[in-house]
């Protein structure tokens, strides 16, 4: 990841972590670009205007990756203002710390200012699930990925929305266009495998089971107990009732709202 501010003259460079996300300490204030290059990918490239240099404060920067086969989309991304990236930060500030109210308060405004923003409808979304109001959750990922149909963090929610409301086809669908985008998402082969497995389609919940383990490195444990529970219903012929949800205990892994994407974080003191 490079972060290149070249009014302020300042030029940083650094290795991704993993999950991928890139932190960039005592940025200045101004207008910066964000380059991130990966083997398989496209080069991404996006520009962000860093505000209040002298405050210590974090400002996020979500670049998202597609891979090298990838056929251009034809939606754009609408463009990111310092006032709806303010507002999108506060609401996922507030969703994290549970304070619901506040948080629809800020996406009300982000709304106001963008409404077609695919990351501004993934929030909504996120928040409807929080508040248990899974249909209107699944409405708002289903809005972002009809803009922006590559978007990873929406797609991936979606599909835990739909094994969460027993759609287990439309479930699979969802995960198996993620996986063709991103062949190595572990939590996609886990939501994959988990409405595999509820439908009982055991072969290929199996797959995904598999993949999801040896892909989670230490975020290995539900996806171990997931395909314990399948080899063993495979065995004894459980019906889908045995298999429990696994998109509970992912999102209590892997966090909300962080996955579900690619991502750099831009810090700032």
């Amino acid at each position: 990841m490079t972060l290149d501010c070249p009014l302020a003259g300042v030029t940083l460079a650094g290795p991704t972590q993993t999950p991928p996300k890139s932190n960039s300490c005592n940025v200045p204030s101004g207008d910066c670009n964000v380059e991130v290059t990966s083997d398989g990918f496209k080069r991404a490239k996006e520009r962000v205007t860093v505000n209040q240099a002298v405050v210590t404060r974090d400002q996020y920067v979500f670049v998202y990756l597609h891979p090298e086969s990838e056929v251009a989309v034809s939606g754009v991304r609408p463009v990111v203002t310092p006032n709806l990236l303010q507002e999108m930060d506060k609401s996922a500030e507030a969703i994290r710390k549970s304070k619901l109210a506040d948080a629809r308060k800020h996406l009300d405004k982000a709304l106001r200012i963008s409404p077609n923003n695919p990351d501004v409808l993934y929030l909504n979304g996120l928040l409807d699930m929080n508040q248990a109001n899974l249909p209107e959750a699944e409405r708002q990922f289903q809005r972002a990925v009809s803009i922006y149909p590559t978007h990873e963090r929406s797609l991936l929610a979606l599909g835990e929305v739909q094994v969460k409301l027993k759609e287990l086809e439309p479930a699979t669908q969802t995960m198996e266009k993620l996986l063709r985008q991103d062949s190595a998402s572990w939590p996609a082969h886990l939501i994959a495998a988990t409405a595999y497995a509820q439908s009982g389609n055991y072969p290929k919940a199996e797959q995904h089971a598999q993949r999801a383990v040896s892909l989670s490195g230490s975020n290995a444990a539900t996806a171990k107990v997931l395909l314990g529970q399948i080899l063993a219903a495979r065995v004894i012929g459980r019906g889908q009732t045995g298999i429990p949800g696994s998109a509970a205990q992912l999102r209590q892994r892997r966090g909300r709202a962080r996955s579900q994407g690619r991502s750099c974080q831009s810090r700032q003191e």
